[in-house]
């Protein structure tokens, strides 16, 4: 086929005046549909909008006894279905990002410590992954708490997972956040994984909820 540019369109016929005419109200009739069209898409849009900005805003999922919480985006959902031994999980399915929290008394370890406790769940997890990979230490500060975490990649189910591994101290329990996602999309979801696990805050079992928001006088 040659390489030469289309043929230029003929130039239009000459139409009479009164074809014009019935152009030009023809013309008219579109633009006033198109305008009730936009008036009514405004409507529509605002909702969207403010719909977009009620996901986009952060909020606060609570563990069901009070004492654990978390800030997440708005499009992330308390759930009760990842883990049956966690005692806060999360989710936004769609964009697959995952946490969970399990909490530990203290009282049940002897002279474990922080780093003791971490080595010990870490290890529980690496030893169900297959080809497994582990980050060097990242020491934190999570809600005024020591807190140890490490990066960890592998296989589970056939699936190519990379877990945010975070164990915390409070003094009172020793708590593990399982934050998570596909292997591929780790990149792109990491911070927003470590907001939520960094904005992580606990209220010591023996207090309740009530006495942990109402300060001492």
């Amino acid at each position: 086929m040659p390489d030469t540019p289309p043929p230029f369109p003929p130039p239009p016929k000459k139409r009479s005046k009164a074809l014009w005419i019935g152009l030009g109200g023809g013309c008219l009739g579109l633009l006033v549909i198109a305008a009730a069209l936009i008036a009514l898409a405004v409507p529509v849009f605002n909702t969207v909008r403010k719909k977009t900005e009620q996901a986009a805003k952060p909020h606060v999922i609570t563990s069901p006894d009070g004492t654990l919480k978390v800030t997440a985006p708005g499009t992330w959902r308390a759930m009760d279905n990842l883990n049956a031994e966690a005692d806060l999980q999360l989710a936004h399915t769609a964009r697959s990002v995952f946490v969970v929290v399990l909490r530990e008394s203290q009282e049940d370890f002897a002279d474990i410590g922080l780093q003791g406790h971490s080595d010990l769940t870490r290890e529980s997890l690496v030893g169900n992954l297959t080809e497994p990979t582990v980050s060097e230490k990242r020491d934190l500060t999570i809600g005024q708490h020591p807190a140890v975490q490490y990066e960890i990649g592998g296989e589970i189910d056939g699936i190519k997972v990379i877990y945010l591994h975070t164990t915390v101290d409070d003094g009172a329990a020793f708590h593990q956040i399982l934050a998570w996602t596909l292997k591929s999309q780790f990149a792109s979801k990491k911070d927003e994984l470590q907001k939520v696990v960094e904005s992580f805050e606990s209220v010591p079992a023996s207090a309740s909820p009530l006495e942990a928001a109402e300060p001492a006088l």
